[in-house]
């Protein structure tokens, strides 16, 4: 094998490993981002609930960090997707008598 075949090669493992990489963090991204929505949700659930942030604080436990903004939007790309962890039909109250 000659010495540019083997640079070749050797060049074509390192971007392979490197893209990779890059989908590996991306997606650790997407993940951690899902995730903090999720604790972000809990939390309104509670306090909708009545619960006082003070109350909470107190018990030990601890309001979550405003979720990052998306990972494909820090990333650059066009995909929209709402980061406001109250906008959650399916956590409202659908009656008044509460």
């Amino acid at each position: 094998m000659s010495l540019i075949l083997k640079a070749q090669a050797l060049q074509h493992k390192r971007m392979e490993a490197l893209r990779k990489y890059a989908d590996e963090v991306a997606n650790i991204d997407r993940r951690r981002h899902e995730l903090d929505l999720a604790s972000a949700r809990a939390w309104m659930k509670v306090i909708r609930a009545g619960w006082a942030t003070s109350d909470l604080t107190s018990f030990g436990l601890k309001a979550p960090k405003r979720p990052r903004s998306t990972p494909s939007a820090a990333a650059g790309h066009d995909h929209a997707q709402p980061t406001s962890p109250v906008i959650d039909s399916s956590d409202r109250e659908t009656d008044s008598g509460g």
